[in-house]
C-alpha cells in the first residue's frame, strides 16, 4: 500500500495559531513523575530576590489574535505566564521577575533559582 501525505494549505498566520493552540493544549499534559510543577515557579519582584541566582532570560510569545485567546479576558497573560514558567523550570529556576509588559502577544522575564 502506498501512503499519501495530505497537506492542508494554511496561511502563515493560521498555521502559527494552530501551532500555538496545539502547544497550549498539550502543555496541560502531565509531566515527569517527581519533576517540579508549574506551581513551584513564583512571580517575584526584584526586591524579593535576596540570595537568588539568575539562571537566564525568558522571552515568550503567543499569537494574541486567536479567537480562543480573545474571548477570555486575561487568556494571553495566562498563556504567557504558563510558557514562562515552563521555560523557567527548564532553566532550573523557581522564580520569575517580569521585565516587560505584554506587547503584541509577547513578554520578557528573568528566571531565578531561589533557595528554600
Amino acid at each position: 500500500m502506498n501512503a499519501k501525505m495530505i497537506e492542508f494549505p494554511l496561511s502563515g498566520r493560521i498555521r502559527q495559531g494552530f501551532i500555538v493552540a496545539t502547544a497550549l493544549g498539550l502543555s496541560g499534559c502531565a509531566g515527569i513523575a517527581g519533576a517540579p510543577s508549574l506551581d513551584s515557579v513564583h512571580i517575584v519582584t526584584a526586591e524579593q530576590l535576596g540570595h537568588c541566582r539568575n539562571v537566564g532570560s525568558v522571552h515568550v510569545a503567543v499569537v494574541d489574535s486567536l479567537p480562543q485567546l480573545q474571548s477570555v479576558e486575561g487568556a494571553v497573560a495566562e498563556a504567557l505566564l504558563k510558557l514562562a514558567k515552563q521555560s523557567t523550570l527548564q532553566l532550573g529556576g523557581n522564580a520569575l521577575v517580569e521585565m516587560s509588559n505584554i506587547s503584541a502577544g509577547s513578554q520578557s522575564f528573568e528566571a531565578f533559582d531561589c533557595p528554600g
